[in-house]
């Protein structure tokens, strides 16, 4: 391992892409966590496309993007890759300022279950569950303690209680807390739901994605085996105690294939960043991948790479050093 004055970058290895994803390593304090050199005289290679995801990869706690991370990220497009987010959140979530990004050709949003081209907004491919498919999965979270989640026709709906899991569990693992006043804010711009039944039985729009939140991940990562087997579906233990539900094929992963299908780029080429399990995907797809150093302890596990934290400009640091910017 480097010394601490110089850390960027901790260089993990090719795992292979046949080998199993571990689904529930318990989750440590990221700013714990050691870094280490990765060799940046080592020969250049070209990435056609840099793909990331938002929240704790380039947004922080309090929604922000850092100036190193906007310019590492305008660098990467200057030298002629192309940008592409892929993004947990619907994609009426997105902020305004990741949309205007220059470079931005693509944002994945429902963890892939939604394309749309930048700029412009053409929604290019949509993935949906089968409504009564989802009715099922909210009546499995609902029975087993779970709060549930909706995502319909680009919007999300919250019940109340999630909100009060997902705060609990970032103060249990360690990561840095919005400011009360932040979150209350956060709560009145979302559309807080008492019954997700409730809403699904009388919603009109494409059903894209359930997300089933648990007190605990331990107890989440048992739930999850349940939904593995039904078919039709791509559910992944996401951070803390939440499990995210798409159609089988609506995957972050998936939409790298797409947008690779659409330009002829090869999988060798794309550049992928992360921090939770709906990301492991990218990880099976892209030639290179990186774990920030906040991410969950499956994803480092697997990854190529593990960076700094997204409070350190991981991001920002591990696209300087791996496209020599």
């Amino acid at each position: 391992m480097g010394s601490e004055s110089g850390r960027t970058i901790q260089d993990k290895g090719r795992r292979p892409k046949s080998a199993p994803h571990p689904q529930a390593q318990p989750e440590t304090c990221p700013e714990t966590q050691p870094h280490a050199h990765l060799d940046t005289n080592a020969e250049k290679k070209v990435y056609r496309l840099v793909a990331f995801d938002l929240d704790g990869t380039v947004l922080d706690e309090s929604g922000r993007m850092s100036p190193g991370t906007l310019a590492a990220l305008a660098a990467a497009g200057k030298a002629g890759a192309m940008l592409a987010v892929v993004t947990g959140r619907a994609f009426a979530l997105v902020p305004r300022q990741i949309v205007r990004l220059p470079y931005l050709r693509y944002i994945a949003s429902d963890s892939g279950a939604v394309i749309t081209r930048c700029p412009g907004g053409q929604t290019l491919q949509v993935r949906p569950l089968e409504k009564t498919l989802a009715q099922k999965l909210v009546a499995m979270g609902k029975a087993g303690g779970a709060a549930v989640n909706l995502s319909l026709g680009g919007r999300r709906y919250f019940e109340w209680e999630s909100l009060v899991m997902y705060r609990r569990d970032m103060r249990t693992s360690g990561q840095k807390m919005p400011s009360l006043a932040r979150w209350l804010g956060m709560m009145l711009r979302l559309n807080v739901i008492l019954s997700a039944q409730q809403v699904l039985r009388a919603a009109k729009q494409p059903v894209l994605k359930v997300e089933c939140v648990y007190p605990g991940r331990a107890g989440a990562a048992r739930r999850l085996r349940n939904f593995l087997l039904i078919p039709g579906l791509a559910p992944v233990l996401a951070l803390g105690g939440a499990i995210e539900i798409t159609a089988r094929g609506a995957t972050k992963g998936q939409a790298l294939s797409y947008i690779c299908q659409e330009h002829g780029i090869l999988r060798e080429e794309v550049l992928a960043f992360g921090d939770s399990g709906n990301d492991v995907s990218m990880q099976d797809f892209a030639g290179c991948f990186v774990a920030v150093g906040n991410a969950t302890a499956d994803l480092k596990a697997v990854a190529d790479h593990v960076a700094e934290t997204v409070h350190e400009d991981g991001v920002a640091k591990a696209l300087r050093a791996l496209m020599h910017l």
